[in-house]
């Protein structure tokens, strides 16, 4: 009766998470492919999916490249269930120095160009630009606790900027992290370097990389 019991919250518990994040996939070499071919910066596409698969930290769910964006959601367990705990596991990371930030930094600099690193305001801003995170029950949608990277040509105008998100959500007593990673390419760039102004640039700028 025991194991009958286990077995059952084992399986409500991933149609609950599959529910709640959508298909628990990595996506296929055949998606890689048609993605990048779709996408405005194919070499920015392709470090950002080859770091969603190969990172160790995380699992990833989900890779989008939709012509000027990339966006990788990924699900990240938490073993808090409180809010507060989960805020303060993740702190104990530093996102700017992580798989993505690695490939989004190597990439960039590659090609001659190069990245600064912004604090958590300008993060919020881009986030209020652009909203992709999935709304969820009891969620709550996180925005301030990750750095931006930023990618400049060599005439100091804007080309890509990585920011981050978070829906943090306790649908089985402990809080999951469903994580998204986006960089922002083409048009939606020209969009954020136009909108945000660049006194909010440079009072927030921590390093140059």
């Amino acid at each position: 009766m025991k194991k009958i019991t286990t077995m059952f919250r084992v399986s409500l518990a991933l149609v609950l998470i599959i529910n709640l994040t959508g298909c628990l996939t990595v996506p296929t070499l055949a998606d890689r492919k048609a993605s990048i071919a779709t996408a405005q910066d194919p070499e920015m596409s392709s470090a950002i999916f080859s770091a969603a698969e190969t990172d160790p930290t995380f699992r990833p769910i989900s890779s989008n490249f939709t012509g000027e964006w990339i966006n990788v959601r990924q699900y990240i367990k938490t073993t808090s269930s409180s809010l507060s705990g989960a805020l303060s596991e993740y702190g104990e990371k530093d996102s700017s120095k992580d798989a993505f930030a690695d490939a989004y930094i190597k990439t960039a600099k590659g090609r001659g160009n190069t990245v600064r690193l912004y604090n958590y305001s300008i993060n919020q801003k881009v986030r209020s630009l652009y909203k992709i995170d999935r709304p969820l029950p009891n969620g709550t949608n996180v925005t301030n606790i990750d750095n931006a990277l930023a990618e400049y040509d060599k005439n100091n105008r804007l080309v890509t900027i990585m920011v981050r998100s978070h829906m943090f959500s306790p649908p089985l007593g402990l809080f999951s992290n469903q994580n998204y990673t986006t960089v922002y390419t083409g048009q939606k760039a020209a969009r954020i370097e136009s909108t945000i102004s660049s006194k909010d640039f440079s009072e927030n700028l921590i390093t140059e990389l």
